[in-house]
């Protein structure tokens, strides 16, 4: 009985003990991150993208800034082009007009081709590092935004 009573407690203080030092090495970690983080500025920029920090949240675009969409000029007074996600009837709508489905194409491709080619060419030319990263995720970042 007492053997295994202070078996299993010195195995519990063991994992906890662990547990402690696994914590305390990740708040090191941590700490020494965001500390090579102060002295790099890039890198800084690009880990505050990636938790959407600094993300505009204005309800109109910025001045000078062009925004693709697909033009409707008409309305199938039928159908119509819905105010709520209904499959069918836009699958009816856009399949009577596929100058629509080509025109998004085009702009979808038109807009990321730089950002394709930068990727295609930094795998040619075996491109790595933090600089390459940063520099793709602005041009993300200028075509989702």
């Amino acid at each position: 009985g007492s053997s295994a009573s202070a078996g299993r407690s010195s195995l519990l203080a063991e994992r906890t003990s662990t547990v402690q030092g696994l914590s305390q090495q990740s708040r090191d970690a941590r700490k020494q991150l965001e500390a090579s983080m102060e002295g790099n500025e890039e890198l800084k920029l690009m880990m505050q993208g990636l938790r959407g920090q600094g993300l505009n949240q204005a309800d109109r675009a910025e001045e000078g800034v062009e925004m693709l969409v697909v033009d409707l000029d008409e309305k199938d007074d039928e159908t119509g082009l819905p105010l709520l996600y209904d499959v069918p009837v836009l699958t009816a709508f856009f399949d009577a007009r596929p100058w629509l489905q080509y025109q998004r194409i085009f702009q979808v491709v038109s807009t990321s081709w730089p950002l394709i080619l930068g990727v295609a060419s930094d795998r040619f030319f075996g491109r790595t590092g933090v600089d390459v990263q940063v520099q793709r995720a602005a041009q993300f970042n200028t075509i989702v935004t």
